[in-house]
């Protein structure tokens, strides 16, 4: 599963998303295709965003979170309800790919 969330993510990482569709010889020398030249040059996605690591893009991730609140509205019974963090542009991205929707 780790595995097809990587490639699926492949945009976002500093994978070389051409060496991932290659069926290479194990033993011969790897070689980087223009647009994996292109990411680790300029570190962004071709959508502008900055490329991440596997781990940086689940930490990036963690920071997405829901919190409660409570108010008392006029001493009555409290109200709860739940807050959404505003999702950064990264991780409206890294959903979309995913099929997630938050």
């Amino acid at each position: 599963m780790k595995w097809e969330v990587r490639r699926k993510l492949a945009p976002l990482l500093y994978t070389d998303e051409a060496r991932i569709q290659e069926k290479d010889d194990p033993v011969s020398q790897a070689h980087s295709s223009e647009e994996g030249l292109r990411k680790t040059g300029t570190r962004k996605a071709k959508k502008g965003l900055p490329l991440h690591s596997f781990q940086s893009l689940l930490r990036e991730l963690a920071t997405l979170c829901k919190a409660w609140f409570q108010i008392l509205p006029d001493a009555k019974k409290p109200v709860s309800f739940p807050r959404l963090t505003t999702p950064t542009p990264l991780q409206q991205e890294t959903f979309k790919i995913l099929e997630i929707t938050a």
